[in-house]
């Protein structure tokens, strides 16, 4: 519930409550959930938090989300061409 809050704020562009939500809730959020890990990434993304969007995308997809479906979603438009992006995995020969 505390991520679709703070996802929700940084869509609204508060983002100075979405992260100070964040602060608030730092050991209660699972460290290996993927779903989760995606919307914070959607969160910094949203609120020109560049390094920390980057990293949390790697994360979620780390944990099993798409490389696809991240670079479809409108909140990685400005991250999408980055190095550090998260890319599908090289296809065995």
């Amino acid at each position: 519930l505390h991520v679709h809050r703070i996802l929700c704020l940084a869509k609204l562009g508060r983002c100075d409550e979405a992260f100070a939500a964040l602060a608030a809730v730092p050991d209660t959020l699972p460290a290996g959930n993927a779903e989760l890990t995606h919307k914070l990434a959607k969160a910094y993304a949203l609120c020109g938090r560049r390094a920390e969007a980057l990293a949390a995308a790697r994360r979620a997809v780390a944990l099993g989300i798409s490389p696809a479906l991240l670079r479809d979603e409108d909140e990685f438009a400005a991250l999408v061409r980055d190095p550090a992006f998260p890319a599908a995995p090289a296809k065995k020969p």
